[in-house]
């Protein structure tokens, strides 16, 4: 047999990092072997392991086996574990052998940052491997369970409930302090009634679990198999045009992501009906969906999205009421996504879920045989950044002619203009503002 190494720099402690490894080894008898990491190959965690394709171990003494970057990577995709201590003495070994058929595995690369144990969270991921290791979680949870990997959470609390009569310097600081709050009766019945009549009319037009997040089969799970997502919901009904103009929603938006952007706009506008028997979605991050920037300032990152889930009927926790990680935004550990506590947030029509991007949470599981959760989440970006739904094409300038320049804005028919703060003007035409041309 013989170890083949592509490019590659090898270690064996935390303290630096491979910029590329690539490790295949190739038995005479056509086998191929990758090392993978446990003590014991009989445990929950080496069975998921065992199925993965990429080599995170070189070749070594069984008693001092080297490191590689990979293995760090592993334990967070599987199960959020840091690269702290007191897990990698707990955990970080290379033990396991398996033996594939030489035509079936290829040689694997990683190509990463390479730093130090002072900037843990300092990391780069090839095109693709963020979804792929999020999917691989996924798939182990469902086919495996939990192996019980444990973390140091704080003292959890309910989200706190604030009539929207009160204060906005009120639910701020508790929107500060939690990353969440319930905001009870922000959206007027004569505005939820209309929008939930349109929902349920399209909602009988769509198939569950089509949704795909434009992530193809990942997206699919993450947005639930027995979920009915939509969006261009101006097109259904314009009580969505009066959600945008929402006076408390956006005081608040206003004050957390005005700080940093000249002005912001929709993300996305979707309902979201989780149908019966639908498992927990996998707690995430809002602001994921701009990885490169969240992992480059985290735990400092600044709020660039905030979103609201609104119930269009009683949430309840039975039927998937959003689950949520209060405190979760100031964690340090930002790749610790699995194995925390959360709370359901329970809403009644009207009220609204306010959470920060950077705050954990997941739609719940529900656990009813014939009712629907119904709800829709409304969310916003910084201008300087893209946002998952495409709202500027979905209406015309003269259906929005009539509408608020704020609407107008939030729908990407104005330009983006950096002032009072730095920067240049974007989402332009013929080199000038979209509001100044007739």
């Amino acid at each position: 047999a013989s170890w083949r190494s592509f490019q590659s720099v090898l270690v064996s402690s935390r303290s630096t990092m491979p910029r590329t490894t690539t490790w295949l080894c190739v038995f005479d008898s056509g086998l191929s072997s990758t090392g993978f990491i446990r003590t014991s190959g009989s445990t929950l965690a080496a069975l998921a392991w065992s199925h993965w394709a990429t080599p995170i171990s070189p070749p070594g003494e069984p008693s001092t086996p080297a490191t590689t970057r990979a293995l760090f990577d592993m334990f967070w995709a599987l199960k959020g574990a840091t690269r702290t201590p007191w897990l990698a003495n707990q955990r970080h070994n290379a033990a396991v052998i398996n033996d594939f058929p030489a035509s079936d595995v290829q040689p694997s690369t990683i190509s990463d940052f390479i730093g130090t144990s002072e900037h843990p969270e300092s990391r780069h991921y090839a095109p693709g491997t963020f979804a792929d290791d999020r999917k691989l979680a996924i798939e182990f949870r469902h086919n495996y369970g939990d192996p019980g990997v444990s973390h140091m959470q704080t003292e959890l609390r309910d989200v706190v409930r604030i009539p929207s009569t009160a204060p906005i310097d009120t639910m701020l600081e508790q929107l500060e302090l939690d990353g969440g709050v319930i905001i009870e009766s922000m959206f007027p019945a004569d505005v939820i009634g209309p929008m939930l009549a349109a929902a349920n009319k399209r909602a009988a037009e769509v198939v569950p679990g089509s949704a795909t997040q434009g992530m193809g089969d990942f997206g699919k799970v993450f947005a639930g198999t027995s979920t009915v997502r939509f969006s261009s919901l101006g097109q259904l009904d314009p009580a969505y045009f009066a959600m945008l103009d929402n006076e408390v929603f956006a005081a608040l938006a206003d004050a957390t992501l005005l700080p940093s952007c000249g002005s912001y706009w929709v993300n996305t506008g979707q309902v979201m009906f989780i149908g019966p028997g639908e498992p927990a979605q996998m707690l995430h991050r809002d602001a994921d969906n701009w990885w490169q920037f969240v992992r480059a300032t985290w735990p400092k990152t600044r709020e660039i999205t905030l979103s609201a889930m609104i119930g269009l009927e009683p949430v309840t926790e039975e039927l998937g009421a959003t689950r949520v990680v209060p405190g979760s935004h100031k964690w340090e550990d930002l790749n610790l996504y699995e194995d925390v506590e959360s709370v359901p947030a329970e809403l009644g029509p009207g009220d609204a879920l306010i959470y920060s991007g950077n705050v954990l949470h997941g739609g719940g599981a529900n656990l009813t045989s014939d009712r629907w959760r119904r709800a829709m989440h409304l969310s916003f970006v910084v201008g300087w950044l893209t946002p998952e739904e495409a709202s500027a094409i979905d209406y015309t300038t003269e259906q929005l002619a009539t509408e608020s320049p704020r609407v107008q804005r939030l729908l990407g028919h104005r330009s983006y203009n950096p002032n009072p703060l730095p920067g240049g003007g974007l989402w332009l035409k013929q080199v000038r503002a979209i509001e100044d041309q007739a």
